[in-house]
């Protein structure tokens, strides 16, 4: 079962469609922590994001960043290996725009 949107959502109605579909899957979301670093070993393709209460490791990462449709880059985005997959709200319409794989969402939007 994935996530089904209907029509038009307040914030908070948004923001508890999300919580419970990441409560439903046993998905590991982790908010109100900052990211101090983006590695990447390469090779494997695997990334490592280090926070202030713990390490994760990830296939993906997507950071998401600015305000519903109009998305903000930070300059940091421009010094990511460039085999990483950024992309923003402007062009994402459904997870067909990903690569298959676990993927890691940065930011709100």
């Amino acid at each position: 079962m994935g996530l089904t949107l209907r029509g038009f959502y307040t914030r908070n109605e948004f923001v508890a469609l999300l919580e419970d579909y990441a409560t439903r899957w046993r998905l590991p979301v982790v908010t109100g922590t900052p990211v101090t670093a983006l590695t990447s070993d390469g090779e494997a393709r695997i990334y490592r994001l280090i926070t202030p209460t713990g390490e994760f490791t990830a296939r993906a990462v997507v950071i998401a960043s600015g305000s519903l449709n109009r998305p903000r880059r930070p300059e940091l985005a421009q010094a990511l290996p460039s085999g990483l997959l950024q992309i923003d709200p402007t062009v994402y319409r459904n997870p067909d725009a990903l690569p298959p794989g676990a993927a890691l969402v940065i930011g709100s939007a």
